[in-house]
């Protein structure tokens, strides 16, 4: 078990090791000057002082060697030190990051407390029902679910609720121990497109593996024995058909918190997908190479928790 940890959280490090020296490979190759073009499309004007930019080009290492510059980067994102913002000259890009987890979190929260459990839901009922009357719609769902962007579901919701209801959504943001209503009501709408998008894949995978588990011999077993068929479905149909699916689960909780860029710039969520797209903006290069890495760091480790997980829910998984 422990050796399996060790291995996983080796592969881990690699990983986010090849991911820190592309991107820091691809700004660092980005042509022209870039300190002078994130300096004055940043925000601060035209008027750069050599000062500022000198400063800035020693930030981000430019001074020096490729290599030299990029073991110093690397040192620093080991401790949390990624420097500092070529826009707000006076924050850590670390400390923007940690200040914009909020929304984002709360966003990927409420959009699975919504979406995980219809899914499992419809899923399940898909399964049970297979090619009946109830089937059929309840797939079309899901592959809508699947298929339609995020961007796409927000523009046609916000564009017929304005149009039919006269109704727009407000927007922005505001924490949640201020004014709870109000959270909830700068959340909701942004929070059901996640559902909706987390629901199409949940659904089509749950239906999947019920189905899988359906035709297992130990489940004509337990029905030729008279258990009830809810007792089939509890004790043995879901047990082992959701363990695949805590895989997908896991998976697309990451995606929920690195994947809501889009959304969080529709609806002005200041989340660090916003943050994210103002950096890409503005061209402040340090902040894209954290964020980067911020989005890297959550998939790796979600994956490497999935992954625990299962061998934790499926005794037929050896840690060899």
């Amino acid at each position: 078990m422990w050796r399996y940890v060790v291995r996983r959280l080796v592969g881990a490090a690699l990983v986010l090791w090849l991911v820190s020296i592309f991107v820091f490979v691809v700004i660092r190759a980005l042509p022209g000057d870039a300190v002078l073009s994130a300096l004055t499309e940043g925000g601060r004007g035209v008027a750069v002082s050599q000062a500022d930019l000198d400063a800035a080009r020693e930030e981000l290492g430019l001074n020096e060697p490729i290599v030299v510059a990029y073991l110093q980067w690397a040192g620093g994102f080991l401790v949390g030190d990624l420097g500092m913002s070529l826009v707000d000259r006076q924050a850590q890009v670390s400390t923007r990051i940690v200040k914009s987890l909020n929304p984002t979190i709360e966003l990927a929260i409420l959009a699975a407390l919504i979406g995980l459990p219809i899914a499992l839901g419809l899923g399940i009922v898909s399964a049970v029902r297979q090619d009946t009357v109830l089937d059929y719609p309840l797939r079309l769902v899901a592959i809508v679910g699947i298929s339609v962007p995020s961007f796409v579901l927000a523009t046609a919701l916000l564009t017929f609720t304005s149009i039919t209801w006269g109704y727009a959504p407000q927007f922005g943001w505001v924490p949640l121990w201020e004014d709870p209503a109000r959270n909830l009501g700068l959340l909701y709408m942004p929070a059901l497109i996640l559902a909706f998008n987390l629901t199409g894949t949940v659904t089509r995978m749950t239906r999947s593996a019920v189905l899988e588990v359906i035709r297992e011999d130990y489940v004509r077993t337990a029905h030729s024995k008279g258990l009830a068929f809810s007792v089939v479905l509890r004790r043995h149909i879901l047990r082992n058909a959701l363990i695949s699916v805590t895989t997908l689960v896991g998976l697309q909780l990451a995606f929920l918190l690195s994947g809501s860029l889009i959304l969080e710039v529709i609806f002005a969520l200041p989340g660090v997908g916003q943050l994210t797209f103002t950096a890409i903006q503005q061209r402040d290069y340090p902040q894209i190479m954290a964020n980067t890495m911020f989005f890297a760091t959550v998939v790796v480790a979600m994956n490497l928790i999935v992954d625990l997980i299962y061998g934790v829910l499926d005794p037929r998984v050896h840690y060899a």
